[in-house]
């Protein structure tokens, strides 16, 4: 075992590292592959063809509610609505913190989320992005909603007002 250590310290020096330069490349290199895991949000998508509420765990392709680790997907055919009401609010208060929202359809179909008077009090929390892509739409009622980081809306889609805007949305950075 000595001589292996000598060996080791004989080539580190050859080669001009020092421990300190090791440990800091082995951190780097752990840090790297750790903070890269943690940065990939679990996919959670709607796997209904139908309409439905955002609290029917079945309706999602993990089989659970969305939840704070997921990016959210409502992209499949055919046309649909996915709706976050007042019992999703008051009932399954988690699933309204989400990492990142995408709402799209392929062309011929048009996916929507809204948001039915759920209240301001708990809002739809997104980490990370809402990217509101082709013929994707979200609509609300009175509802509040509420982004932490950096937001995105695609150029093809967009809020829609069925109602008056009459709800808050906070940007926290």
């Amino acid at each position: 075992m000595g001589s292996v250590r000598a060996t080791l310290g004989s080539l580190m020096a050859r080669v001009g590292f020092n421990s300190r330069r090791l440990l800091a490349v082995a951190l780097y290199i752990l840090t790297s592959g750790l903070l890269s895991s943690i940065a990939h949000a679990q996919i959670n998508s709607w796997t209904n063809p139908s309409r439905g509420f955002w609290d029917d765990a079945e309706s999602w392709s993990l089989g659970v509610r969305p939840a704070n680790s997921q990016s959210v997907f409502i992209t499949n055919v055919p046309s649909k609505t996915v709706t976050i009401d007042s019992y999703t609010s008051g009932m399954y208060l988690e699933s309204l913190t989400i990492s990142n929202l995408n709402v799209s359809a392929p062309d011929g179909s048009t996916n929507t989320l809204f948001l039915n008077n759920a209240g301001l009090t708990t809002p739809l929390s997104v980490l990370g992005t809402l990217d509101i892509q082709a013929n994707g739409d979200a609509s609300k009622g009175v509802n509040a909603l509420q982004f932490t980081t950096a937001q995105k809306c695609g150029s093809h889609g967009g809020w829609r007002d069925r109602f008056e805007w009459s709800f808050p949305v906070r940007s926290i950075t």
